[in-house]
């Protein structure tokens, strides 16, 4: 018979179970370092399935976008990067699979890539120590990354806090210090020329203290 799919939320808990024994937590560890605990296999997020749905998004975006009468603004939704185990092996499949898909949409808008932005975000943030299982948890402060042949490139945003005891969002995260309105409400603006009073009043109604952040367009 067909086992049923092994959710991520299972298996982190199964990772627990098997914290405190030894013979168990190295057998699970290996099985996940060694690639055999995948999404082919067990639904969890692995090496290439979730890389490769990313990328397909990303060229499909990025056809959409370079049609006469196709759209001006795409969203992708990029998922596994919940990290709370192994979290080194599973980021090496993402960022990379990430990478290939900015590099996909480059390709298809060819010439148009110079009037290009790209912003990268995520909806929550990780915590600044590993857990027990060599992974995070959900933590607070993150980051965004910018980029395309309109994005003035080359230098990091915003205000950096460090990694010290005493620099920690209580004790355990990245203080954050800038907003994603910010940079949204910066590349609206300065990118796609919305007027400002337009941005702040339609776009992001409740968020009047969030100052747009100028700079990133070239």
């Amino acid at each position: 018979s067909t086992l049923p799919e092994i959710t991520d939320a299972f298996l982190g808990d199964v990772t627990d179970m098997y914290a405190k024994d030894k013979l168990f937590a190295d057998a699970l560890n290996e099985a996940r370092l060694a690639g055999d605990v995948t999404a082919d296999t067990s639904g969890i997020i692995a090496k290439s399935k979730e890389a490769a749905s990313t990328i397909e998004a990303a060229t499909a975006a990025g056809d959409l976008l370079s049609q006469a009468g196709g759209p001006r603004v795409a969203v992708i939704e990029s998922h596994g990067w919940d990290t709370h185990y192994s979290q080194a092996h599973r980021m090496d499949a993402l960022l990379d699979g990430l990478a290939q898909s900015v590099m996909a949409i480059k390709t298809q808008l060819q010439g148009d890539w110079s009037k290009t932005a790209i912003l990268v975000v995520s909806e929550f943030g990780r915590t600044a120590r590993e857990n027990g299982s060599n992974g995070t948890d959900h933590g607070t402060g993150g980051l965004a990354l910018l980029a395309g042949g309109a994005v003035n490139g080359g230098m990091v945003g915003g205000d950096w806090p460090g990694l010290a005891p005493q620099a920690l969002y209580q004790g355990r995260d990245v203080y954050p210090t800038t907003d994603y309105e910010s940079i949204f409400k910066g590349v609206l603006i300065d990118h796609l020329g919305l007027a400002p009073g337009d941005v702040e009043q339609s776009v992001f109604p409740d968020a009047a203290s969030s100052t747009p952040l100028g700079g990133l367009i070239a």
